[in-house]
């Protein structure tokens, strides 16, 4: 199994992200993402972090928080098991020092703003992540899960109860490799059941 820090930079309040070479052989070439990169054998994933995040952005920084661990099987992304270390650290002091190393360059972005079709799904994925994180601490969150393949008038009035017991809703989605539904389902792929329902205002 590979291990990978996942660097969640944050500079007054946005996302410092960085935007990958358009080179076909990348993974998630063109794309915006986070910073970091995979463990060396020997190394624990602190040093790592501060090893990639210096690589990339000439930003020093040694002390990170561990937002949690996210093992992901492989997949049609992902050719190999790979375990996730996110981490956050707040960079906003040291911007004066950023020099994007790799990628084509860097940008930063407000979570109502990210760039999401032109992000990795696990960019987006970590972000909500941390999104999440933030809001559990004075919200009340609720959660719907399903395929939600064909959206249809239950599923909103679904959404539109779920979110009268809270503050905020979050909804995910079963993977396409997981719905069992029979032949030729899910009709519509994950990247566009999940395009779909974050456009619903309900959804959070």
């Amino acid at each position: 199994m590979r291990r990978v820090v996942n660097a969640i930079l944050t500079v007054n309040g946005g996302y410092l992200l960085q935007l990958r070479d358009d080179i076909p052989s990348l993974t998630d070439a063109g794309k915006w993402g986070t910073f970091g990169g995979q463990i060396k054998d020997g190394e624990d994933p602190v040093a790592a972090f501060t090893r990639e995040v210096f690589e990339e952005t000439n930003l020093l920084v040694e002390s990170p928080r561990l937002l949690g661990t996210i093992t992901v099987s492989g997949s049609r992304m992902l050719s190999s098991d790979v375990e996730f270390y996110i981490f956050h650290a707040d960079v906003s002091e040291q911007m004066n020092l950023f020099r994007c190393n790799e990628g084509q360059c860097g940008g930063i972005f407000l979570a109502d703003s990210l760039p999401v079709p032109l992000m990795s799904k696990y960019t987006r994925d970590f972000l909500y992540l941390h999104e999440y994180e933030k809001i559990r601490k004075t919200h009340t969150v609720v959660m719907c899960h399903g395929v939600f393949d064909v959206l249809h008038a239950g599923h909103l009035m679904h959404f539109d109860a779920a979110k009268q017991h809270g503050d905020f809703l979050i909804v995910s989605i079963v993977a396409d490799r997981f719905v069992n539904k029979g032949p030729g389902r899910p009709i519509f792929p994950e990247e566009q059941r999940e395009r779909i329902l974050s456009a619903l205002r309900v959804v959070d």
